[in-house]
């Protein structure tokens, strides 16, 4: 019988019973993982993800979007140039990435993208950390 505790965190009605997790990102590896350097996961620290709720909350926004992405090596350049961010390591050159941006409700359309330039003070967030360089071992989110 599980406890209170344990209900909590099994229990919610987005969550992903883990087999049909894993048959997902299995299915995800054998069609777009071609090679041992494809990105398999990305990695976002609690300090990040809080920072980026809060914010969130802030501007009254009703959800986040994610968006796949690619790093080249001329756009890591340009990161790598904001000082204050951590180091996008130079062999994330052609590896998929995932940018998470706010929306909020626009002119009565819910779900609304917004940005900084749109006069909100959110910008795009990313820099988390790609596996490979930086896997979980012996996660069964990695086995086949």
């Amino acid at each position: 019988m599980k406890n209170q505790k344990e209900e909590l965190l099994t229990t919610s009605l987005t969550s992903v019973p883990l087999p049909i997790a894993k048959e997902m990102a299995k299915t995800f590896r054998k069609n777009h993982v071609r090679t041992d350097k494809d990105t398999k996961s990305v990695w976002f620290p609690v300090e990040q993800i809080t920072a980026i709720a809060n914010a969130l909350k802030e501007e009254k926004a009703d959800g986040i979007r994610v968006y796949f992405g690619q790093y080249t090596e001329d756009l890591i350049k340009k990161l790598n140039q904001i000082t204050s961010a951590p180091e996008i390591p130079k062999d994330y050159a052609n590896r998929n990435t995932v940018i998470f941006v706010s929306t909020r409700e626009e002119n009565g359309i819910k779900k609304t993208d917004y940005f900084t330039d749109m006069k909100h003070p959110m910008n795009p967030e990313n820099r988390g950390e790609l596996c490979p360089n930086d896997c979980p071992k012996d996660s069964p989110m990695l086995t086949d």
